[in-house]
Parts: C-alpha cells; sequence; structure tokens
C-alpha cells in the first residue's frame, strides 16, 4: 500500500501523476484559503470535470493556462489542461512538481486514472536487462 491509501487528499500531488502526462478538463476555478506558517495564504484551486482531485495553482502554473486560455479564470470552465510531473529546484533543493503543459490539449480523460505506473528510469525495460548488461 501507498501513503496515498493510508492519507487520501482531496488535491493531485506530483506522485499522483507518476510518470505520465494527465489531460482533465477544468470545471472550475475558486480561491482558497491555505494556512501558510500561520498566515493566511490565498491560492487559485482549480476543479475538474469527471474527477474529485483538484489543483492548487502556483504562479508558474496558473500562467501556463492564462497563455492558452487567457487572463480570466472564469473563462478556463470547459478547457482541457495537461498536467506532468517534473523536478524543480525549490528553496535550494530538487524535488517533484507538477507542472502544466503549454501546448493545449485535444481531448481530455474520461476520469482520473487510478494508479500510476511503477516508476522505471525513462527507456529503461527492467525485464529486458541481462548480466552483461551490468557493467560490473
Amino acid at each position: 500500500m501507498r501513503e496515498s491509501d493510508f492519507f487520501p487528499s482531496d488535491f493531485i500531488k506530483a506522485d499522483d501523476l507518476g510518470n505520465r502526462e494527465v489531460t482533465l478538463t477544468i470545471n472550475s476555478v475558486a480561491r482558497e484559503e491555505f494556512n501558510d506558517n500561520g498566515r493566511k495564504d490565498y491560492k487559485p484551486v482549480v476543479s475538474f470535470k469527471k474527477t474529485d482531485k483538484r489543483l492548487v495553482l502556483n504562479r508558474t502554473n496558473f500562467r501556463t493556462i492564462a497563455d492558452m486560455h487567457g487572463e480570466d479564470t472564469d473563462e478556463w470552465s470547459g478547457k482541457p489542461i495537461t498536467i506532468y510531473r517534473t523536478q524543480v529546484d525549490f528553496r535550494g533543493k530538487q524535488v517533484k512538481a507538477i507542472r502544466v503543459k503549454l501546448d493545449e490539449p485535444q481531448q481530455a480523460e474520461e476520469a482520473w486514472p487510478e494508479d500510476p505506473p511503477v516508476d522505471e528510469p525513462d527507456g529503461l525495460d527492467i525485464d529486458s536487462i541481462t548480466d552483461d548488461d551490468i557493467p560490473f
């Protein structure tokens, strides 16, 4: 079992995506209050059609969606976006993050995919490795 099985979240996390891109259709965008080390912080939160999972937007992802669909979040409803997991620098460390793909997707997923595939290095098929492939 994974951590998310014990502590489910309403929000999409980078690990939820695995190594795949997921295309979803925006239902709405709301301004929600979060507690950031004891101070109130307001962030845009995107809800999607066909899933209860929501995405908290940072400035980078907000601008990417705005570049595709315009600055007015009221106009984003019904528009598709594609999200994916990547690594970014955050306070001097490499961390997993969600990014919105700049290219406008053509069609959204029917529903949120249940389980991401097991992480393997890009292009590596573990089942096809032989002893001759190991350099030691």
